[in-house]
């Protein structure tokens, strides 16, 4: 980071406490979505057949999104490492 003679760095409580506010405003629209979709969906995949909440499910397809991404970027670099 590059700082002038001018400009001096945020205090470090300040930076504390918007990660706090940040942190803690996003906890409360995870918890308004959470209620916001308990209603019940049923699956089927397969041969497989079961009931969630709905939320439950985004999240789980969110966290499966996440996984995917991380091994197709692993994957990238590790063609990009064997080809130089």
């Amino acid at each position: 980071r590059i700082c002038s003679i001018d400009s001096a760095p945020p205090p470090v409580g300040s930076t504390l406490k918007l990660r706090l506010t940040v942190t803690l405003a996003l906890l409360m629209l995870v918890v308004v979505f959470l209620v916001q979709n308990a209603a019940m969906v049923e699956i089927r995949f397969l041969f497989w057949e079961f009931a969630m909440p709905r939320s439950l499910l985004v999240i789980l397809m969110l966290l499966n999104g996440i996984v995917i991404g991380w091994f197709m970027r692993a994957m990238y670099r590790l063609s990009r490492a064997t080809q130089d």
